[in-house]
């Protein structure tokens, strides 16, 4: 999972992995990105970084109110 993480790290400035459990990572990427840009360096990466499944979602206001209670 090491190079998913780098990956993430290098392509999205400001991503947070906030969960890893097994063999998924979870991020909090900045609204700041575009979901075809997402999508796309994904796509590209997929086979070589051996990313079986992914999705994207936004945000919910239970999230954000449990961040801002944190």
């Amino acid at each position: 999972m090491d190079p998913v993480i780098e990956f993430f790290n290098t392509e999205f400035k400001g991503a947070v992995l906030k969960e890893k459990h097994h063999n998924m990572l979870q991020y909090q990427l900045g609204s700041d990105i575009k979901l075809s840009n997402l999508f796309g360096q994904i796509e590209e990466v997929r086979e070589r970084l051996q990313i079986e499944d992914y999705s994207v979602s936004q945000t919910t206001l239970d999230q954000v109110g449990l961040e801002l209670y944190d």
